[in-house]
């Protein structure tokens, strides 16, 4: 699972991506990918990066059995 943090015209948008669905679409999309190792430690805000993207990996939270 991918936590994908983008802004895409001056909006930022924040959505979840299953993997299959994260290889198909990378690479058509649009924007800059930032590296969030590199990046967020010295700008946290993608105001300063338009067009620009983050992709974090998730784990899926498991359910609790009742």
């Amino acid at each position: 699972m991918k936590l994908i943090v983008q802004n895409l015209d001056g909006e930022i948008y924040a959505y979840y991506e299953d993997e299959r669905h994260h290889k198909r679409i990378e690479p058509k999309r649009g924007g800059l990918r930032l590296d969030p190792n590199k990046t967020l430690p010295n700008e946290c805000s993608l105001a300063a990066y338009p067009n620009s993207y983050f992709v974090f990996d998730v784990k899926r939270p498991r359910r609790k059995k009742k």
